[in-house]
């Protein structure tokens, strides 16, 4: 699964999670949720969350 989007204007983007299955040879695209309309500095971090464990990078506050 995967986090896409799409712009809907200067700040915000329609999210969507999405899912890839494969039906004989092709492989076809799937939307499991909405997750709405979002600020684009939000949706770096979603897609971070569903990185590989390996592959995330560590988010830390300032000051902790």
């Amino acid at each position: 699964m995967y986090i896409t989007s799409k712009k809907a204007d200067e700040d915000k983007s329609y999210v969507y999670v999405v899912a890839s299955k494969r039906e004989g040879k092709s492989v076809k695209q799937e939307v499991v949720a909405y997750l709405g309309l979002l600020d684009n500095d939000r949706i770096p971090y979603l897609k971070a969350a569903f990185l590989p464990r390996q592959k995330r990078p560590k988010l830390v506050e300032n000051g902790k």
